[in-house]
């Protein structure tokens, strides 16, 4: 019986309840893509990452927001969209406000067509990097406001 995944934003398409409950397990960044490349729904945890509600994701392809060699781009969706098991890849997306930001990722098919059900691929996006880089630009800050403050002394 179909239902709506509870935590994923966007206007998705009837899906299985196997597939809502694998959906609302996922608490990393999460990108659902539907036929064709476009994007069908976000969690959470990816519009806060973003500083964007859903409207910006839903709707959109994936190669619009996506920065880089788009056949490469293509090809990476495709081998999710055909894959029963997480698959690595990458991904930069471009932010609302013009930042790309680099991602490893892990994509999978979560649903496969049957009767009205679309087909539904997860990119569920690892930001340890952007921590890390985030951990590192920090510690510059400290180290530059430490530098400054002995200075004045």
């Amino acid at each position: 019986m179909p239902s709506k995944a509870g935590n994923i934003s966007g206007p998705l398409p009837e899906i299985a309840t196997e597939t809502a409950r694998l959906l609302r397990l996922l608490t990393a960044p999460l990108l659902v893509v539907g036929p064709h490349g476009t994007i069908v729904g976000v969690n959470a945890n990816l519009r806060e990452m973003f500083g964007a509600d859903a409207d910006y994701f839903v709707g959109r392809q994936l190669l619009d927001l996506a920065v880089g060699e788009r056949d490469k781009i293509s090809r990476t969706l495709a081998l999710f969209a055909a894959s029963g098991d997480w698959l690595i890849g990458a991904l930069a997306l471009r932010r609302p406000d013009g930042a790309v930001i680099d991602f490893p990722c892990k994509g999978v098919l979560v649903q496969r067509p049957a009767g009205d059900l679309p087909a539904l691929t997860a990119i569920q996006l690892d930001q340890r990097l952007q921590f890390h880089a985030l951990t590192r630009k920090i510690d510059e800050l400290n180290a530059e406001m430490r530098r400054r403050l002995r200075a004045e002394e």
